[in-house]
């Protein structure tokens, strides 16, 4: 995976100071699990937060809390990246990517602080997250409801995932009724 792009994916003539509802997605450098781990089974899955995962889960709380005019409506650190929802209910007097700037800067500052290291492969990494971060604006009604549940059921999905590997993989090329298509999943399933 090439890191070194930064993935800033912005939804164009957006006023990203203004009203809106969020779901951010953050990776940590190199996809390290460095947040927790998955516990449990499909029925129970949580993840247990390492000292780090507490930490970034804290900074969410700390970066955005100086923003009144912004509610945090769901977070789920996960082993090797997070999700958020933020409702922002009025304007701000910065845009959101420079919000989500200075809480990366201020976990990476904690990280360091902490050790700095995540593992043999990664010594190198100078911030905890992969540069840039993906955002999806909500723009019809029930989204909300439905994000918030996506954010919280990310444990369960990744413990599918894990379980099932095979319903997961992304097949190219792959002959249907005399058409190549690309599949996800299972393709032998009826």
């Amino acid at each position: 995976i090439d890191t070194t792009m930064a993935r800033n994916y912005r939804l164009k003539n957006w006023n990203y100071k203004g009203r809106g509802i969020y779901m951010i997605t953050m990776n940590i450098e190199g996809r390290v699990p460095v947040l927790g781990a998955l516990q449990g089974g499909i029925g129970d899955a949580w993840v247990e937060y390492s000292p780090v995962g507490k930490m970034v889960s804290e900074q969410i709380e700390q970066a955005f809390g100086l923003y009144p005019q912004i509610q945090i409506c769901a977070k789920q650190p996960m082993p090797d990246h997070l999700h958020f929802v933020v409702w922002v209910k009025e304007e701000i007097p910065i845009v959101l990517g420079e919000i989500i700037r200075k809480m990366k800067i201020g976990c990476t500052q904690a990280w360091r602080e902490m050790g700095g290291r995540m593992n043999v492969t990664c010594t190198n990494a100078t911030s905890l997250f992969e540069p840039g971060f993906h955002d999806r604006v909500l723009l019809h009604a029930g989204q909300l409801k439905s994000l918030i549940n996506y954010v919280h059921d990310n444990p369960r999905r990744a413990v599918i995932k894990r379980a099932n590997p095979d319903l997961f993989k992304l097949r190219q090329k792959v002959q249907v009724a005399g058409f190549e298509c690309t599949t996800l999943g299972n393709q032998f399933l009826k």
